[in-house]
């Protein structure tokens, strides 16, 4: 199917962003051998997304989805709280199973281990926090990098994702193609009032229990205090 619109766009690019081709290595390394000439963005996660607000953000997701339909979480949301959805469907009862910074490490980490084996002109890291709080900079750099306009007018266009036509919820039988948070207010967030710690205690669990050590590590290598 990506080959069959690459086609029909052809000479612009397609953008990918499925969350769900992280969750296998080998989803990832199928891309890169049908799509060799790829370019790969690494976006550590979503605006405002050192670790504690990705886990935070995940946890909010799923009881909004669980205010609205109860019986309705996702798979892939499922999978986000808990990774292994084995026992996903009893998050409501035993909210001490929703732990999403397993799904943050083991993640990251695929991405991570796929990246290392691309060439270094076809990956980009790139930081939310970073294209929050310096967008024009940041925004300017994937464009320059990606072979895209840079000038004022196209990076201020970029700054404003609610102009999309796709920033909204679709019909009712294709309701959802993106976070239903986002599509709410699909605006750039601002920063954080005060920078993260991956040393306080985490507000999802209710053992007082904080970071593990592994995610503590790769949140560090991400830049992350």
């Amino acid at each position: 199917m990506l080959e069959l619109l690459a086609g029909r766009v052809d000479p612009r690019a397609l953008v990918e962003k499925s969350p769900s081709i992280i969750f296998h290595p080998g989803s990832m390394q199928r891309a890169a051998r049908m799509f060799p000439m790829a370019r790969f963005i690494h976006l550590v996660e979503h605006p405002r997304r050192h670790p504690r607000r990705h886990c935070e953000a995940v946890v909010a997701a799923i009881k909004d989805v669980v205010a609205h339909h109860p019986n309705r979480v996702p798979q892939w949301l499922r999978q986000l709280a808990c990774f292994s959805a084995a026992h996903a469907d009893e998050y409501s009862q035993e909210r001490h199973e929703v732990d999403p910074q397993q799904a943050w490490h083991a993640l990251n980490k695929n991405i991570c281990d796929f990246l290392d084996t691309v060439p270094e002109d076809q990956k980009f890291h790139v930081r939310g926090e970073d294209l929050i709080a310096k967008p024009d900079g940041t925004l300017r750099a994937i464009a320059e990098w990606l072979g895209l306009r840079t000038d004022d007018e196209a990076i201020e266009a970029m700054k404003h994702p609610e102009r999309s036509p796709y920033a909204r919820f679709g019909p009712p039988e294709a309701r959802y193609g993106d976070n239903a948070l986002f599509l709410r207010s699909p605006v750039m967030p601002a920063p954080p009032a005060e920078p993260d710690n991956l040393d306080v205690p985490l507000s999802w669990r209710e053992d007082g229990a904080g970071f593990r050590p592994d995610v503590k590590e790769l949140a560090q290598q991400f830049g992350y205090p």
